[in-house]
């Protein structure tokens, strides 16, 4: 979990006129609407829930009626949609010469539709259809109509849907791809997003009809549209290293990361969905780019995962973004001189380019979740190093004794360590860095060749403190707009209010288990029972909003969800018979536990200056200390203690290292060792 101190934005009420339009053919809807909704479509309730406040929005400025009788989640039809869109935009009403054969004068949007007609939002026709349903694609081009000229050019000039959703892509119809990538833009987030209980992908259901609260959604953003442009500064502690990635652990990497990169598939969004970045839709074996291959007895052959990028992508430095940077990337990171290898990745047989955009990866065995792939920039590390790493076989001990190997070592080992790299990482996300003072500050100006057209912001500007103690301490309290905190009561300067943020932020301890006594189930199962961490929510975190894990799996995990876990509650009397169990004997003199004459003596370390960290560590400390345990405090440094301490294991005899796993209801097992 994380806290946040954020400014607030001041909304800007602007009105529109449209002098020119877009339309779409095929705009006629069914009176039925069970016609238009799919029943495996089980949307989630949950993610409606904002849109009550929109409803209340729209409501209290006499958008909506008193006649207006629907419940959130009703259909709604196409000329109430016109007239609550009219007097969102505040535009008054006018007669038109035309008419249409199905909307008589005293239908209660007979002038509604007329000023829509005149106002170029909708097309001029012989029928409206004015009680139908209105589908999804259809209000997204009415919305970019009523926006005006500089919305109507900017959907224009797409030829190709640019939605991150699954269905995102394929199912936009064609009239409507300029008008549903636009209301999805950062600028104008102009429609809300789907979400059902059959699986983890966002969707938008552009045929599927649009809701009363979706409606109420829209013509809040219409009333209050994004202030675009201004500067935001940013206070970090624990400044990264380097900005090659899996180079460093600390979470500011990560943070700065997601303001720097785009991914092929992001990660999940506030509501713990996934959808398609750089990728025009996640593989999955619905959709047929997840296939197994068995033999004629029905054994498993080979698993083939397919990967289409989008078209006309560009990384930030202008060069097109090809599947060939996907192939660079899985075989530079499969190689052990990177930090992002373990172990031989050898259940994957190959790597291939089906064209330009396209990827098909081979695997030897099932894997859950082959979809997550990394992608660099290709052409800037070869051209610089002349050199091409081609695909090895990291299962053939033959490679790692061959020249060729050498060679692949010394080029990644350039990579890696490219000074010029490690500062400005050349990627595809909405800013660019463009400047990095070590030990001061880093400045982020927008990418020109962002996917999603330009972001909201002018400029980024964070500022490295040594840590969260410091954050105000040392500086001007203008100087700073959002700052992480780790109490709600911390002293904060009184022009920044407080948003607390969940995650699914693991938070835990590792122990050294090839050493006595850690080495010994019981006495780790007693260190886990002697915790009291009902008292560590309500001391430190004062329950807000931190829920406690009873496995690597985070509570928001999905396993965690559908499986019951053991739960390990706060048991000192039990932790106590399991110590004695073990052969640690409190003794009456020192109070302390031995065996053999050894005192039973744990060494506990995390980042030093992070209060909330401490602050846990001096109730856990209490607790163990409480069982007979000696235990001995040595923080550190967050840079030596991720990239020295835990990543070259340097521990002297029992160790308990406390820290946190970023981790999403997507991560597994695999991805964390």
């Amino acid at each position: 979990m994380k806290k946040w101190i954020c400014f607030v934005l001041c909304f800007l009420m602007i009105i529109f006129m449209v002098p020119q339009s877009i339309y779409g053919e095929g705009q006629k809807s069914s009176t039925s609407l069970m016609s238009h909704l799919n029943p495996s479509y089980s949307l989630r309730l949950d993610t409606f829930e904002e849109m009550d406040s929109c409803i209340k929005k729209c409501k209290e400025s006499l958008i909506f009626e008193e006649t207006d009788v629907y419940d959130s989640m009703d259909a709604i039809e196409r000329g109430d949609f016109i007239r609550w869109l009219i007097q969102s935009m505040d535009i008054p009403l006018v007669s038109s010469g035309h008419t249409f054969a199905d909307v008589d004068k005293d239908n209660r949007n007979y002038k509604y539709i007329q000023t829509a007609v005149e106002s170029g939002i909708i097309e001029k026709t012989t029928h409206f259809y004015p009680n139908h349903y209105v589908l999804r694609y259809v209000a997204s081009i009415w919305l970019v109509n009523a926006m005006g000229e500089e919305a109507i050019q900017k959907a224009l000039s797409y030829t190709q849907p640019v939605i991150p959703a699954q269905d995102g892509y394929y199912e936009v119809p064609q009239e409507a791809i300029g008008s549903m990538t636009v209301c999805y833009l950062p600028a104008y987030q102009l429609m809300n997003y789907r979400y059902t209980t059959t699986d983890w992908y966002r969707r938008i259901h552009p045929r599927q009809p649009m809701f009363f609260g979706e409606a109420a959604y829209s013509f809040t953003k219409i009333m209050n549209p994004l202030k675009k442009g201004g500067k935001v500064s940013i206070a970090f502690f624990m400044e990264p290293s380097t900005l090659f990635p899996g180079m460093d652990w600390v979470i500011t990497a990560n943070d700065i990361f997601t303001m720097v990169s785009a991914s092929t598939i992001s990660g999940f969004d506030n509501y713990w969905s996934l959808f398609p970045e750089l990728l025009k839709r996640v593989p999955t074996q619905e959709n047929g780019l997840w296939t197994f291959q068995t033999d004629k007895s029905g054994e498993f052959q080979s698993m083939e995962v397919i990967f289409e990028l989008r078209e006309n992508l560009f990384w930030s430095d202008g060069t097109p973004i090809t599947a060939q940077d996907i192939v660079f990337t899985h075989y530079l990171f499969n190689h052990p001189e990177t930090y992002e290898y373990s172990y031989p990745e050898t259940r994957i047989e190959s790597v291939q380019v089906v064209n330009s955009w396209t990827v098909k990866m081979t695997w030897n065995e099932p894997y859950l979740y082959p979809e997550l792939i990394s992608i660099l920039p290709r052409h800037y590390f070869e051209e610089k190093f002349q050199y091409h790493l081609e695909p090895f076989n990291p299962g053939d001990p033959a490679y790692f004794n061959s020249p060729r190997y050498e060679k692949d070592t010394e080029f990644i080992k350039k990579c890696i360590l490219d000074k010029e790299y490690c500062t400005k990482p050349i990627h595809a996300g909405p800013f660019c860095i463009e400047e990095w003072n070590i030990g001061n500050f880093m400045l982020l100006k927008p990418n020109p060749y962002y996917l999603f057209d330009s972001p909201v912001l002018d400029e980024i500007r964070i500022e490295f403190f040594p840590s969260p103690s410091h954050i105000f301490k040392d500086s001007n309290e203008s100087v700073v707009d959002i700052a992480p905190i780790f109490y709600a009561d911390d002293e904060h300067p009184t022009t920044h209010h407080i948003h607390i943020t969940p995650s699914t932020t693991w938070e835990h301890i590792d122990l050294n288990v090839d050493v006595e006594p850690l080495d010994d189930r019981n006495v780790r199962k007693a260190l886990m029972l002697g915790i009291d961490r009902n008292r560590i929510l309500e001391e430190i975190y004062q329950g807000n909003e931190v829920q406690l894990a009873n496995s690597w799996l985070s509570p928001k995990h999905l396993g965690s969800l559908q499986y019951s876990l053991q739960e390990y509650s706060f048991d000192k009397r039990e932790a106590e018979k399991l110590l004695d169990k073990a052969g640690w004997i409190v003794d009456p003199v020192t109070e302390y536990r031995e065996k053999d004459g050894e005192v039973f003596t744990i060494t506990f370390m995390t980042t030093s200056g992070n209060r909330s960290r401490e602050s846990v560590q001096d109730i856990i400390t209490e607790c163990w200390e409480e069982l007979g345990i000696e235990v001995n405090i040595s923080n550190e440094q967050p840079a030596d203690f991720f990239i020295h301490t835990l990543r070259e294991r340097d521990f002297d005899g029992p160790c308990a290292c406390m820290y946190a796993w970023i981790m999403g209801p997507y991560s597994n097992l695999f991805s964390i060792v």
